[in-house]
């Protein structure tokens, strides 16, 4: 999923995950009437690493970001933030247990007058290596003032990855995917897709969703609404 950042000529966009994904310089496998056939260059059934898919074999995923050039219809990009597990060899963006994401998915961008808007971005997680640590999440962060590194790195990154803040987690077994606020910003709405159990109970996942609850928790599809208890703007 893309997002622009209202009045700033910038376009984030998720690439959830990609396990097809071969190591930089490998041919790319195409796919022609049932056979496999190998060439080089940009492929179907797999293509390799690239620029602005540098893993092979991408499980987390990762964010890119566009913005428009001084130049008439020309732009530049960035990889905003790589999802990863924080011990994983391969964490780029330098996540630490408390922001550690894996397949960003929804994304959304809150315009403020301040100019301090946040992206907030969604996950469908898929890669243990996370899963093990946390459930489905929304994030973060506030674009504002993280200016692209010029080839030398992603966006977020061990220098400043403190500004991506883990704000919500879902139940087990769900996504969080779909968000929007009240112009006022003091109300937060979020999808909760397809929950496994909560509490965790492996007698809720044959329960008959139909029927009466019967004081007991199952789990359902829902939108939540967040609101701070003082009645002030979300994420302030």
């Amino acid at each position: 999923m893309g997002h622009g950042r209202p009045g700033l000529g910038e376009v984030y966009l998720t690439l959830t995950n990609n396990t097809q994904r071969s190591e930089e310089g490998s041919d790319a496998t195409f796919t022609n009437d049932g056979s496999e056939l190998t060439q080089p260059g940009v492929g179907f059934a797999t293509a390799p690493a690239n620029a602005s898919n540098p893993r092979a074999n991408n499980e987390a995923g990762h964010v890119i970001r566009w913005r428009e050039s001084r130049l008439p219809n020309a732009f530049t990009w960035e990889v905003f933030v790589f999802g990863a597990a924080a011990d994983a060899a391969d964490n780029r963006s330098g996540l630490n247990e408390r922001n550690q994401f894996a397949s960003p998915d929804g994304l959304w961008f809150d315009e403020r007058e301040d100019g301090q808007g946040i992206l907030w971005i969604q996950t469908d997680n898929g890669y243990e290596g996370v899963t093990e640590h946390t459930n489905d999440q929304l994030l973060a962060v506030v674009p504002q003032g993280l200016e692209d590194i010029r080839g030398t790195g992603p966006v977020i990154n061990s220098s400043n990855q403190q500004q991506l803040k883990r704000f919500a987690v879902g139940p087990n077994g769900c996504e969080v995917t779909g968000i929007f606020a009240t112009p006022d910003k003091t109300a937060l709405f979020i999808n909760i897709q397809h929950p496994g159990n909560w509490p965790a109970d492996a007698s809720a996942l044959v329960q008959d969703a139909t029927a009466a609850a019967s004081g007991q928790v199952r789990p359902r599809a829902a939108t939540v609404v967040i609101q701070k208890r003082d009645g002030g703007p979300v994420g302030v």
